[in-house]
């Protein structure tokens, strides 16, 4: 069984009770020997950008500047990133683009917003046919020098939605679908710039839907002074996610309506970022 009913409304008690918890620990540390600038912009060279679903608050520099497979990003100000994704568009045929805005609450405590389109072309053969709008609400918290936690609040609008991407849940009753995940970012080596951390998140995505999806990612990092490779996997089911299900992907369709969706979708998490 997935997340139903009155299984949802725990999730988002427990989801809101974090995010609470998390807040008035600001008030009540306002000074840190860890100021989460210096981990989020390290001498301006890389950071931890997220994963497909849950991402950080992390904004470049101005004028600095990043490409790689996840994304190609420019820092307009110190607060203000814009950017587009050659992922979506080379896998997906969607040209894409993406504004991070970030602002500081304190030493530890960062929240950010991003906004995104993205509309599929129809000038390739392509297996997606979609358009869509989100808005991420992030709230950052350091707890220490080597562990941060980045709870997010997902809102995605669909215009299009013939053939829509995996992060699409099954069965919508509606263009919108909101998500609540966390992503918690763990460092096992960390000296200047030179680190080797883990990525963990878990959600649930479609809370207004009648068949939301539970999800699980994690990814490992790895950081030099200007290069960031990460690789990894999230799945997203409508039911609990245990090793034995796992086994079911790809022959897990369930017919409905005349249509299909997947019981069990993944996501892979893999990037190579340069900072510049």
């Amino acid at each position: 069984m997935g997340f139903m009913g009155g299984d949802v409304l725990k999730a988002t008690i427990v989801f809101l009770a974090i995010l609470f918890g998390a807040l008035s620990l600001v008030r009540a540390q306002n000074t840190s020997r860890f100021p989460i600038v210096y981990e989020n912009k390290i001498d301006d060279k890389n950071f931890f950008l997220g994963h497909s679903l849950t991402q950080t608050s992390y904004t470049l520099r101005k004028n600095k500047a990043m490409a790689g497979t996840f994304a190609f990003a420019y820092g307009l100000t110190d607060q203000i990133t814009v950017a587009t994704s050659p992922y979506l568009l080379s896998l997906y045929n969607m040209p894409n683009i993406i504004i991070r805005t970030g602002a500081m609450m304190s030493e530890r405590t960062k929240i950010g917003v991003h906004f995104g389109y993205m509309k599929t072309q129809k000038y390739l053969e392509n297996d997606y046919d979609m358009e869509n709008a989100y808005s991420n609400f992030i709230l950052t918290r350091k707890w220490s020098r080597l562990s941060a936690s980045h709870f997010q609040l997902n809102t995605m609008y669909f215009m299009e939605e013939s053939r829509p991407f995996s992060i699409r849940v099954p069965r919508p009753t509606s263009p919108l679908q909101v998500s609540l995940s966390v992503l918690n970012e763990f460092s096992f080596y960390k000296r200047y710039q030179n680190e080797f951390g883990l990525g963990l998140e878990f959600g649930v995505l479609g809370l207004n839907e009648v068949l939301p999806y539970n999800h699980l990612g994690f990814s490992f990092y790895r950081k030099f002074k200007s290069v960031i490779f990460q690789a990894g996997l999230s799945v997203s089911a409508t039911q609990n996610i245990t090793f034995s299900n796992l086994m079911e992907i790809g022959k897990s369709n369930i017919r409905s309506n005349g249509g299909e969706y997947k019981k069990i979708v993944t996501h892979p998490e893999i990037q190579l970022q340069y900072f510049f």
